[in-house]
């Protein structure tokens, strides 16, 4: 455990951030340095590895092989917290990039979809570099090494770790959304403004979340840093502790930072390095990925020979992704027939290419968050409709469910609801015949109507086909207030299938 408030003190921060003036003086060295690192890098002869091509060395790659963090992250870091507590400027102090991409986003400056962005994360390789200025990140883009900007080092930063980020909006009534992120996370970091009180009602809920998808890995960053007194930042600390006891989070540590002024980013960057293993990878299976973004990335007015087909942004659960491979997606296409049941139509493609943000690859492993070029018509894949979709080899995916029998589990009380005068929230009453709950599979976010409840057992039929399996994890929501609130998880036990309407000549 880092012992982060002895020798990262607030006492320093103080000392450096105490007039405006020298906040506006550090963002205009910082950016300099910015510039003359990536003017250096221009005139260096440093590189990207080559691209492998889909058969080298196929059979030796792994999650930390050089060919493969070169050009790919294999690790998903999910960042959760209240609104405006710093999630973006986090990603972006770290990546470099700006992961508000639509224009309700920039007016309102708060995330609405999931972000998403990659980086490199380097450590010097002179051992006599001190700690924790030997890390430091980059773009997904730059080169596998980099020179030391230490005066007097000489070494060389080499990169160790290839990340993806899911920044995930904080808003109450985006919880769905956070949600979808949650299922492709590997480990979660928890932002908490220091100039707030703690917890804030979506604090709580994003943590009840993670705890929900079994995240092991968790790092609490107590940003804003630089707005508050040592006194006022040592209280929330203390806060801070006593609202983690007990949770998934008790053992997490608190690190102080800035995320506007990238004060701590390298110890952030140390603790992704050495506190947040890289989970075991499944390898040889045959591949699958869960869609969490997917894009018509034609422009209006395009000739017809200049048309791509639809993009699936997602991250790879199992199995090794190649161009040219023959896919599936399911549920697919879903319509009703004259009496009303339901039928899907499986959509079935070719990897035209594979990206890492900017990235070409011929290949892509599990973890990180990749694009898929493919050839499916870009309008069934315009305004994320494949979100929720399974895309993987051809027949091997699972089966297609519209009912679902879960065993479940009630929170006590509500999260992410303000009370007034530090009253309790509102215990969370029981599930009811009839009902209608929002359940969230996987990256899928659907309606259900609960059909019977028996026990610790709920069958729930679903608005929407999802394509899942047995003992998968779902999270369920009510609506109060006029927003979708946490209410509980559970593990599906079995359900009803439907079976996919097949083109002619399938098998």
């Amino acid at each position: 455990m880092f012992d982060l408030f002895d020798k990262y003190s607030f006492t320093t921060i103080g000392l450096v951030l105490g007039m405006k003036l020298a906040q506006r003086l550090i963002h205009i060295l910082l950016d300099a340095a910015d510039q003359k690192l990536n003017t250096m890098l221009m005139k260096e002869s440093w590189n990207f590895q080559p691209i492998p091509s889909s058969g080298q060395n196929i059979d030796q790659v792994g999650p930390l092989t050089d060919l493969v963090i070169s050009r790919q992250a294999t690790i998903n870091i999910g960042t959760i917290g209240h609104v405006a507590h710093g999630k973006s400027t986090l990603v972006k102090a770290i990546s470099g990039v700006d992961t508000a991409k639509f224009k309700n986003e920039l007016e309102r400056n708060i995330t609405i979809k999931l972000g998403y962005a990659n980086a490199k994360i380097y450590r010097c390789d002179n051992e006599e570099c001190p700690r924790p200025g030997c890390y430091r990140s980059a773009g997904s883009n730059s080169p596998d090494r980099l020179p030391c900007t230490r005066e007097g080092c000489g070494g060389q930063f080499v990169c160790v770790r290839h990340v993806s980020f899911v920044d995930c909006p904080g808003h109450d009534i985006l919880m769905a959304t956070m949600l979808n992120g949650a299922a492709v996370m590997d480990a979660a970091m928890l932002l908490v403004a220091g100039n707030e009180p703690c917890p804030q009602p979506q604090t709580s809920e994003h943590l009840a979340a993670v705890e929900i998808m079994q995240l092991k890995h968790l790092l609490i960053l107590q940003n804003k840093i630089d707005l508050i007194k040592e006194a006022q930042a040592t209280e929330q600390y203390e806060q801070i502790k006593g609202f983690v006891q007990g949770t998934v989070a008790d053992s997490a540590p608190i690190v102080p930072i800035s995320a506007q002024l990238k004060y701590n980013v390298d110890v952030v960057c140390e603790y992704l390095c050495k506190k947040v293993p890289v989970p075991p990878r499944d390898f040889t299976s045959p591949a699958r990925l869960i869609v969490i973004r997917s894009f018509d990335v034609n422009k209006p007015g395009s000739e017809v020979d200049q048309l791509k087909g639809g993009v699936a942004g997602g991250s790879i659960v199992k199995g090794i992704l190649k161009v040219g491979q023959e896919i599936e997606v399911r549920p697919g296409i879903v319509s009703k027939t004259a009496d009303g049941k339901v039928q899907c139509r499986p959509i079935f493609s070719t990897v035209v290419s594979l990206f890492a943000e900017q990235n070409q690859l011929q290949y892509a492993v599990p973890g990180g968050l990749i694009g898929v070029g493919t050839n499916i018509d870009p309008t069934l894949c315009r305004g994320d409709r494949l979100v929720g979709h399974i895309l993987g080899a051809v027949g091997t995916l699972p089966d297609i469910f519209m009912e679902v029998e879960i065993a479940y589990f009630l929170l006590r009380r509500l999260l992410g609801v303000r009370t007034e005068g530090g009253k309790r929230a509102a215990r969370v009453q029981k599930l009811s015949k009839g009902e209608v709950l929002m359940v969230n599979i996987g990256s899928l976010s659907t309606g259900g109507r609960v059909i019977a409840v028996k026990g610790d057992a709920v069958k729930i039929a679903l608005t929407d086909p999802i394509c899942t399996e047995v003992n998968e994890k779902i999270a369920l929501s009510r609506r109060i207030e006029k927003h979708w609130r946490l209410i509980g998880w559970g593990t599906i036990r079995r359900g009803v299938t439907i079976a996919p309407t097949l083109p002619a000549g399938s098998k």
